[in-house]
């Protein structure tokens, strides 16, 4: 979705420039600076919500590689879903 160059604006320079900033991130991330520091990056709310996903799944195998190793012997799904009702 995004390329690899990114916009890097100062703050004063966002601000004045708020929807050009904008416009970029739709394409790719934006960076902020303040003093020539990275403060913020502007991103779509599609690429967002991407990220969101893939740090979900990475979480989710994260717990499973977990569980995976726990020695502790686990419920089966069964059993649980008899004792909860389903």
């Amino acid at each position: 979705m995004y390329t690899l160059a990114m916009s890097t604006y100062s703050i004063t320079d966002a601000r004045q420039e708020l929807p050009t900033v904008i416009d970029e991130a739709q394409k790719k991330p934006v960076f902020i600076q303040r003093h020539g520091q990275s403060a913020a990056v502007v991103i779509s709310p599609s690429y967002y919500e991407k990220l969101l996903a893939a740090l979900e799944d990475i979480e989710d195998l994260t717990a499973i590689e977990e569980s995976l190793a726990d020695p502790k012997p686990s419920i089966p799904w069964e059993q649980v879903k008899r004792e909860l009702g389903f």
